[in-house]
């Protein structure tokens, strides 16, 4: 303390006197900034962050809220409000907070995207589409996907097809983007390059089992029905839902291949699942009927014409069951109702 004290009495008393005023003007500018209005919606900001993280929406949407009334040019606090309203599918809200953003930066990339993606959720898909080119316009890779989507849900598949696979080379490790093209490839008939992009969702992503299924069906559609069914047991091995549809078409693969138990016993658990189901009564009905076992058949016959009484065809095939059953007259006046019902039955059956 001593030597301290020596070395202040023995200062220059100007130079003593300019260091206590940078002293007290330090002190006083720190003082100042703790409490600025930036600085303390910065402090809002964070806890709202965390609250954020913790699934807390509410608490947080206060926190943002208090920032943005101190300092209203903080453009990060109004996406993040943006963001949470969305989630919360509160359409209007996200759209003014990402607006307001555009308002203080006019393209700001991530309130662009903001918008892009309320758009879409709400299927505006040209809107959405409007401000996802925005982005793509300011050099910034990543949108295409965005892209793709909106031009598929325009029906316009060649732009879509285009930005797609722009996704692919932006996103290598996201199925997304060749999966939906390969679905935009089987709706126009493509096949080929339909399996071609399953199959790159599927590298990049195995365990989906919508990947799976929805290949088996190209598959099927190319008569490749031992892949049909390697991929669609494939699925039901990773977890895909055993509903109806999916019995039944793998029903039709393995009658396809002649493997009949194995069909008739996928039939028979898809009508378990949904017993109104018709095209699985009739492919059932049509599959006893082509074996000869014609009582099974009638049942089912039977069972079709409940529920679509004036099915001529069904009444046709009925009769025919139960002449190839050996009740030959019952058989024939069926048959004839059902050819003067409707004259389109053809009588050779």
């Amino acid at each position: 303390m001593f030597c301290h004290q020596s070395l202040i009495f023995s200062m220059n008393p100007y130079r003593f006197l300019c260091l206590l005023m940078f002293g007290f003007v330090s002190m006083t500018g720190a003082f100042a900034t703790a409490g600025t209005p930036s600085t303390k919606a910065r402090q809002l900001y964070k806890e709202g962050l965390a609250l954020r993280s913790n699934g807390q929406l509410p608490a947080a949407i206060s926190r943002f809220s208090a920032a943005i009334y101190l300092y209203q040019p903080f453009t990060d606090a109004y996406l993040q409000l943006g963001d949470i309203y969305r989630i919360q599918q509160q359409p209007e809200k996200a759209v003014t907070q990402y607006q307001a953003v555009l308002e203080c930066q006019p393209g700001h990339i991530y309130a662009l995207r903001g918008l892009a993606a309320v758009y879409y959720d709400q299927h505006a898909y040209e809107q959405a589409l409007t401000y996802a080119l925005q982005v793509r316009a300011q050099g910034v890779s990543g949108e295409s996907l965005r892209i793709g989507q909106c031009y598929a849900a325009l029906h316009d598949s060649m732009s879509a097809q285009d930005a797609l696979k722009m996704a692919c080379a932006e996103m290598p490790g996201n199925s997304e983007p060749p999966c939906l093209l390969a679905r935009l490839y089987a709706s126009g008939g493509n096949f080929a390059a339909s399996i071609y992009y399953f199959q790159q969702a599927i590298r990049i992503d195995s365990t989906q089992s919508q990947l799976y299924y929805e290949a088996g069906k190209i598959y099927f559609n190319i008569n490749d029905y031992t892949k049909a069914i390697q991929y669609y047991e494939h699925a039901a091995a990773l977890g895909l839902p055993l509903h109806t549809a999916y019995h039944y078409n793998l029903a039709m693969a393995c009658l396809k291949l002649e493997q009949t138990a194995k069909g008739i016993k996928m039939l028979e658990v898809a009508l378990s699942l949904h017993p109104e189901d018709i095209p699985a009564i009739y492919l059932l009905a049509h599959t006893y009927y082509t074996r000869q076992e014609f009582k099974e058949a009638i049942v089912q016959w039977n069972l079709l014409l409940s529920l679509q009484p004036e099915n001529a065809f069904a009444l046709f095939m009925l009769g025919k069951s139960y002449i190839g059953a050996g009740n030959v007259d019952k058989g024939i006046a069926l048959c004839d109702r059902a050819l003067s019902a409707n004259s389109s039955v053809p009588a050779s059956m």
